[in-house]
């Protein structure tokens, strides 16, 4: 009976603690909100290098617009979106480096082939050239 009871007591005690907790989204959020700017654009910057996402200085920005380091991030965020608009622009840049060897290739080989009937074509003229 006095283990029903002390089990029954625990269980509402536990109950009773979700009551005056807050829930864990806000206690994250208060974690964040109560980060110095300097401290929120340095894990900002942390997450940048880790992922190479801007989505972290994006946020930074839009929960410290106050920050002096607001123009810092906006500056990463740029450099990030060149970085990425570089690397789609040298993508498409060996595409096409690819397709220009591939038609350097086939041109290559029609020309051989051009020298080689020419060069018989010069050996019917000069065959011609010594018949009577």
């Amino acid at each position: 009976m006095n283990s029903r009871l002390a089990l029954l007591l625990v269980i509402f005690l536990l109950s009773g603690c979700g009551h005056f907790l807050p829930p864990l989204k806000d206690v994250q959020s208060q974690q964040v909100s109560s980060l110095r700017d300097d401290e929120a654009f340095v894990l900002a910057v942390d997450d940048f290098r880790a992922s190479l996402q801007s989505s972290s200085l994006q946020d930074f920005v839009q929960n410290y617009p106050a920050s002096q380091l607001v123009f810092a991030a906006k500056t990463l965020i740029e450099c990030a979106d060149l970085l990425e608009q570089n690397s789609k622009d040298a993508t498409d840049r060996k595409n096409n480096d690819r397709q220009l060897s591939q038609k350097v290739a086939a041109l290559t080989a029609e020309n051989s082939k051009l020298e080689q009937q020419l060069e018989q074509l010069k050996l019917l003229l000069i065959e011609m050239e010594k018949r009577p």
